[in-house]
């Protein structure tokens, strides 16, 4: 991987360059300030220099709002008390052990819902990965929830809206987009 700095209002900022076969240039910035661009292949450094500083106050918003990011939220152990996000609000996660739930067709079984200032997941099985499954169900299913009602609310206020129906709306683990809708009238979004 190459690197490439530039200096924005006396500060010298380190950026990794991933050439890749694409026709159009891109930058991504993460926590920790790590800042890629990535770029096609034979693009010239000077280029990349001037799309850096052509972009370097939204560079520099994004490195601000990362600034106070505490990365061991993602470290989860799935216990009382660690935090979860839910529509932009925190949450404390809490684990009701209770033997008494079952259903017929599997013994692992939980229920999880918002109260308060928790997540609360009533479980009979509390193991790490049963917990972690059931979190990311859970999510899924809520976020199709929002979208169907986002549609639904676009469609009420739109008569383009009004003549689009999704044939398919599907939430799904993406590395790269949040959301996306093909010809198919397929609807893909992110948890």
């Amino acid at each position: 991987m190459n690197k490439i700095s530039f200096n924005y209002e006396g500060r010298e900022l380190a950026v990794d360059i991933i050439y890749r076969k694409r026709k159009n240039i891109s930058l991504k910035v993460s926590p920790k300030e790590n800042i890629q661009i990535i770029a096609p292949h034979k693009v010239s450094s000077d280029l990349l220099k001037k799309v850096l500083q052509d972009n370097s106050k939204w560079i520099l918003s994004k490195l601000n709002k990362f600034k106070h990011f505490d990365d061991t939220i993602i470290k989860r152990d799935y216990e009382d008390d660690e935090i979860y996000y839910y529509m932009g609000k925190q949450y404390k996660l809490k684990i009701l052990k209770d033997m008494n739930l079952q259903n017929k067709n599997n013994k692992n079984y939980n229920y999880i819902e918002l109260k308060g200032d928790n997540i609360e997941i009533r479980t009979n099985n509390w193991e790490k990965d049963h917990l972690k499954e059931s979190l990311k169900k859970w999510y899924k299913l809520r976020s199709e929830e929002i979208i169907m009602d986002r549609i639904d609310y676009l469609r009420s206020k739109s008569d383009d809206f009004r003549k689009i129906e999704p044939n398919l709306v599907k939430v799904k683990e993406q590395k790269k987009i949040w959301g996306s809708c093909n010809t198919s009238k397929n609807i893909y979004s992110v948890p």
